[in-house]
């Protein structure tokens, strides 16, 4: 039996400053949770690069809950980081008020031991609900990684989903894989390399000396795409580099993390989404079209922001606003500039910054439809995200995307604002188009985590 390592080096890294997954640290753990699940735990292990001693060190999942693997502050003590609380959804709304966040925490933590239950009615939680959250951020982690050596068997393979760019993990790697370790390292796109204008410049100098040095040590390439399995082709082709190149196209799935699992039996809190920030619920309060995603320029939201400006203008029906969700990127001062010179277009577009995966899922479930016309993309998980959810999108016609939103979207031309715009009128005014399209994706399998980890697992042996 193969033991499966999964690097998570850069979950590692991502940790460090931040309290939620993005879509790349969610990929990792789904695909190897989803691998635990087919080969048994005890063959599945996380691995990173200890940077102080170069050695790569692993845990088996076997002593992670699932639970603990999509709980970000609980899977950064046991990936050996210092994590910052977890904010309880209750107190939520107090995060930027820390003085007013710990009081409240401190004040329901007291009427919980002496069992006071009507304080906690004001929070629309149950006493229950309260203990089971404060349960889980005092579980003791005591986990202690192992040399991946000592843990490695006569048949090893390290699957690179989420590599650090940097000479420590080619170094670390490129010994392994004179050992015994066959090393497949995934490509998610060639982004810095086809399109540098979206990037800063030290960044395409980076992935450039990386996916290079990682020839090195990978025996196959694995791509999330098909799109992407092409431009690397092109690539390795300029670079005399001959190496097999699979795709495993990644999920049309978004997985919820861990506060759902914080509800008690005995209190339905997710009927009153009282786990959910007061300011978020109240966006439901007017139909919006949802976009999830970095704010930069690749991601157009400049474009999106135009064809706003535009469609608040419709007459006959209900416009939405428009939802942006993600935390600010680089090179978009156009899109600043707009959104600062109009008070965000006079309030129909509305930026939220980095909610928790609660959160999102009830964004999602509450919009009307979502809206991805990103210039470049590797996958576009947002597209799949939605769809889970029955909701249809507007979606660029370019790149990989496509892939993703099959005969199950609207397509657009992302180069342009008048298609941009075209694209969301058809499904803002004909309403019955758009319920056909959900009533397509409620008829169509999508691909799931499973099928990715099962397809990875055929492909790799």
């Amino acid at each position: 039996m193969h033991r499966y390592f999964f690097d998570v080096s850069g979950i590692r890294s991502h940790l460090r400053g931040h309290s939620h997954f993005t879509g790349i640290q969610r990929v990792v753990i789904m695909i190897a949770s989803r691998t635990a699940k087919l080969v048994g735990r005890e063959n599945t292990f996380f691995c990173y690069v200890d940077y102080r001693s170069g050695v790569v060190k692993s845990i088996c999942l076997d002593s992670i809950s699932d639970l603990d693997l999509i709980n970000p502050s609980t899977l950064g003590r046991i990936l050996g980081i210092r994590t910052s609380e977890r904010y309880l959804a209750p107190i939520l709304k107090y995060r930027k008020k820390p003085i007013k966040y710990y009081f409240y925490r401190t004040m329901l933590d007291i009427y919980s031991i002496i069992n006071w239950k009507k304080p906690f009615q004001r929070f629309g939680i149950s006493i229950y609900n309260w203990r089971s959250m404060r349960k889980m951020r005092k579980n003791n982690v005591n986990i202690k990684p192992q040399d991946i050596k000592t843990s490695s068997s006569n048949s090893n393979i390290i699957i690179l989903l989420d590599s650090s760019w940097n000479e420590a993990c080619c170094r670390a790697y490129e010994d392994l894989s004179m050992s015994n370790f066959v090393i497949y390292t995934m490509v998610h796109d060639l982004i810095p390399i086809n399109t540098p204008q979206f990037v800063p410049i030290n960044i395409t100098i980076k992935f450039d000396i990386w996916i290079n040095s990682s020839s090195r040590y990978t025996t196959k390439y694995i791509s999330n795409s098909h799109y992407t399995k092409n431009d690397l082709i092109k690539y390795f082709a300029s670079k005399q580099i001959d190496i097999p190149i699979y795709c495993v196209p990644l999920a049309q799935e978004f997985v919820v993390g861990e506060n759902r699992n914080n509800i008690s039996v005995n209190y339905d809190m997710d009927s009153y989404h009282t786990n959910i920030d007061e300011n978020i619920r109240s966006v439901s309060s007017y139909p919006y079209v949802l976009f999830v995603g970095t704010l930069e320029t690749r991601k157009n939201v400049w474009r999106m922001a135009q064809a706003w400006d535009r469609l608040r203008h419709l007459r006959g029906v209900t416009v939405p606003r428009l939802i942006l969700v993600g935390r600010p990127g680089w090179r978009n001062s156009e899109f600043n500039d707009l959104m600062s010179g109009t008070s965000n277009l006079y309030g129909w577009i509305e930026v939220i910054n980095s909610p928790n995966d609660n959160e999102l899922e009830y964004l999602y479930k509450n919009c009307e439809f979502a809206i991805q016309v990103s210039l470049f993309e590797g996958w576009g998980l947002p597209v799949g995200e939605a769809l889970s959810y029955g909701k249809t999108c507007v979606v660029a016609n370019t790149t990989s995307l496509p892939e993703v939103g099959g005969d199950l979207v609207e397509y657009c031309d992302p180069q342009s604002v008048d298609s941009i715009e075209a694209a969301c009128t058809k499904l803002i005014r004909d309403v019955d188009y758009r319920r056909s399209l959900e009533e397509r994706i409620r008829n169509t399998r999508l691909r799931s985590w499973k099928d990715v980890a099962s397809d990875m697992i055929m492909k790799i042996g």
